[in-house]
């Protein structure tokens, strides 16, 4: 009908046909979770694509998290819906668990390479961790590639050179963490 100001059905027909609505974040102290910001109105019978961005930092599960949606002249954080994530690290494999470099000189460059495989069916992410100072003390390490993903189902070979820092027999191992 016409709005004569004494119609109060209309009213309440405008403020059913669109609502204000305004994502403010997801529920995380961590920065772990990222949402995608909206601030529009959004029709009735109508929806909108959200986001969320999941970057974890640590192998859990997730079940305590939520995305909060305030809704304008209605209340803040009037919606909060779940949020449930997993986070798994895949495992990955060296081929050679030992490499024998037999006699070696002092200071001279020894080069050669192992094999990496991730059988599993997510990317991983490697990094070499540092020698620490106390095995630099033995001999020198170094990776061509200290860091790089290795992708499903695939394997990369790693070139080494290895510098010997002393005489004598020696042991020394190198550490490959998978950080994501």
């Amino acid at each position: 009908g016409a709005d004569n100001g004494d119609d109060d059905d209309d009213d309440d027909d405008d403020v059913a046909d669109t609502m204000s609505a305004s994502v403010l974040s997801v529920a995380s102290n961590h920065g772990e979770f990222d949402g995608q910001r909206f601030k529009g109105c959004i029709h009735a019978h109508s929806s909108i694509g959200l986001q969320v961005r999941f970057k974890s930092r640590t192998v859990q599960n997730y079940h305590e998290y939520a995305m909060m949606i305030d809704i304008e002249n209605v209340g803040e954080a009037y919606l909060a819906l779940p949020i449930h994530a997993a986070c798994i690290v895949p495992e990955i494999d060296a081929e050679e668990q030992e490499v024998d470099l037999k006699q070696c000189f002092v200071k001279y460059e020894y080069s050669g390479t192992i094999t990496l495989r991730n059988d599993t069916d997510l990317p991983a992410t490697y990094q070499v961790i540092p020698q620490n100072e106390k095995a630099k003390q033995i001999g020198i390490v170094e990776f061509d590639t200290p860091m790089a993903i290795l992708e499903a189902k695939q394997k990369t070979t790693l070139v080494y050179h290895f510098y010997a820092a002393k005489l004598g027999e020696c042991n020394l191992s190198s550490y490959i963490a998978v950080i994501g």
